[in-house]
């Protein structure tokens, strides 16, 4: 179930996973609490989690959760699309 599929991926999370960051950050995007997806939508991103940058383009051209800011959406758009 949902509440138990949080618990684990928010354990991960804590623990540096990326992954994890992303799948609890997307919890909560999911569920419209952006301030509360933001710090780990940000975190995964910042280890190259490209899902991650591209939804941080998305919050970033849409305004959820932070100032519409069509630059910012633009480098996380471009970090998403880059080749590992």
């Amino acid at each position: 179930d949902e509440a138990k599929a949080k618990e684990c991926f928010y354990k991960g999370a804590l623990a540096g996973n990326a992954d994890a960051q992303f799948e609890y950050g997307m919890i909560e995007y999911d569920n419209k609490n952006y301030t509360e997806a933001l710090p780990w939508l940000v975190n995964a991103a910042e280890q190259g989690q490209h899902k991650a940058q591209f939804i941080l383009g998305v919050m970033y051209r849409e305004g959820y959760g932070v100032s519409k800011d069509n630059e910012k959406a633009n480098e996380w758009f471009a970090k998403a699309a880059e080749e590992d």
